[in-house]
């Protein structure tokens, strides 16, 4: 049995390792390479996600993060040094690093497309699917600052719109160790019936209509989620050229950054090609590009229509469904 390694995972410090609270995830990146999609699909139902490793080009991938770090680059007070070494300046926190997501000069150059949406990740998807698939034109590119994470979410609470089939496809730009910010999942939490409770109300919201306040996090503590459901969270040190797949109600989070540089990911959308769209993800790009003027700082798309509507917190909504967030909590 191997020693066990500490990650800073929320706000503490926890295990990883073979039995440490924190499993390392399972490599299943053979069974694209082997075209062994039924089992991809029996392992996506069975755990609720899939690691793919090294399914990617590795340069074409470092090619995009450089791009992206020269950007930053150029722009001054970002990231100090060589870009390529991604450490922030000083002072450069979350308001400091410009805001990727959407339809823009980041998330549609040739070099970072390419990799968004990879000849591979489509055939991916479609053996999955079993039909031509489509890609969200909206993109969620992200930089991730030291000391920043991601909290415990659904991606349905985002994108309940359009097909029931959606999945998400989250790719590590660059190599993203656990010490920089980890994508984490919850293995089992879109199927074990300790979480129904949960995906019948935090699961059944729909951040804009329901006027949610906040970033849509249901916790931002691991422990609080496997205490109250169950789940086991598993992680690893990503390299270029791998990615996670995964679909709307496995409920997942990322390490935290504790390093001195920029961590880069993004994630892209997927779904059968011929079932309805979520017309903010896709279409007009001049609409999309619009949507982004109403954009809450969460990322979350705002009813401009309703804007004078009452805001309810995740802290109001847990409370009603009897979930009440603990002292000390930073979710509102």
């Amino acid at each position: 049995m191997g020693a066990l390694r500490k990650v800073r995972f929320g706000s503490v410090d926890e295990s990883f390792g073979e039995s440490g609270y924190i499993q390392q995830m399972e490599k299943r990146g053979d069974l694209v390479r082997e075209h062994r999609f039924d089992e991809l699909r029996k392992s996506i139902d069975e755990d609720g996600y899939a690691y793919l490793n090294g399914v990617l080009e590795r340069e074409a991938v470092l090619e995009c993060r450089e791009f992206i770090l020269q950007k930053f680059s150029d722009a001054g007070g970002i990231i100090k040094g060589k870009a390529t070494d991604a450490v922030l300046e000083e002072n450069c926190g979350v308001g400091c690093i410009p805001f990727l997501e959407g339809y823009n000069e980041f998330t549609h150059n040739e070099k970072v497309i390419k990799i968004l949406e990879s000849p591979v990740i489509r055939n991916i998807f479609e053996n999955v699917f079993g039909q031509k698939v489509i890609a969200f034109d909206y993109k969620w590119l992200r930089g991730v600052s030291t000391g920043s994470y991601t909290g415990a979410h659904y991606d349905i609470v985002y994108m309940r719109r359009g097909s029931p089939q959606l999945m998400t496809c989250w790719i590590p730009l660059g190599d993203i160790t656990m010490d920089l910010g980890a994508l984490a999942m919850c293995r089992g939490s879109h199927k074990l019936p300790s979480f129904d409770k949960l995906k019948a109300t935090y699961g059944a919201i729909d951040h804009e209509k329901d006027r949610l306040d906040g970033t849509g996090w249901f916790s931002m503590e691991p422990r609080e989620i496997t205490s109250e459901f169950g789940g086991q969270w598993t992680c690893t040190d990503y390299s270029a050229g791998d990615i996670i797949i995964f679909g709307m109600h496995t409920l997942h989070m990322s390490t935290t950054n504790v390093t001195d540089k920029v961590r880069l990911s993004c994630d892209s959308r997927w779904q059968p090609s011929d079932d309805q769209k979520d017309p903010r993800y896709v279409g007009n790009m001049d609409e999309i590009k619009t949507m982004l003027t109403g954009m809450r700082r969460s990322g979350a798309h705002v009813d401009t229509e309703n804007d004078n509507t009452e805001t309810v917190t995740m802290t109001q909504l847990r409370e009603k469904w009897g979930y009440p967030v603990p002292e000390g909590s930073k979710i509102r």
